[in-house]
């Protein structure tokens, strides 16, 4: 009798465990879970992961344009501007009147420039420096004319 107790006591125990193990993960990937770890994965500097966290959260709610904004702010982080500007337009598409989309896009057109007017080989040779002031200037010119786009469909 007292054998049967403990080992119903375990079973039991087991069972709880099990249970209370699916809850946790379940609770782990819900939608705004994954949406807040791929943030805070972007401000931990782990954009692999915020990628893969957004992307996840984008395929099960595909019609939220936050899933595609923070893809593509994890994509801007990891420099890959073709793939962010696609990913924008289509939360664009979703939200028009959110006004951090066509930021973001604007923002996606300025990081080369920076990155060029930042970059070791530029430091000390003028001519490189004014090769990467003018890409720069196209840059922030192709921002202005993203954002310049962007707010007529914004505003109907």
């Amino acid at each position: 009798m007292k054998r049967r107790i403990i080992l119903s006591l375990i079973i039991i125990s087991i069972l709880g465990g099990l249970a209370t193990g699916a809850w946790w993960y379940l609770r782990q990937t819900s939608g705004p879970k994954l949406l807040a770890r791929a943030e805070l994965a972007i401000r931990a500097q782990r954009f692999n992961k915020a990628l893969n966290l957004a992307e996840r959260y984008a395929t099960k709610y595909p019609h939220d344009w936050r899933g595609h904004y923070v893809k593509a702010k994890a994509l801007l982080s990891l420099g890959r501007e073709s793939d962010v500007r696609a990913t924008l337009a289509e939360a664009g598409r979703l939200a028009p009147s959110e006004i951090s989309v066509p930021i973001a896009l604007a923002e996606s057109y300025s990081v080369p420039a920076r990155r060029s007017l930042t970059g070791k080989d530029t430091v000390g040779k003028p001519g490189l420096v004014s090769e990467a002031i003018s890409k720069t200037v196209s840059s922030f010119i192709a921002s202005l004319r993203g954002v310049i786009n962007w707010f007529p469909k914004a505003l109907r």
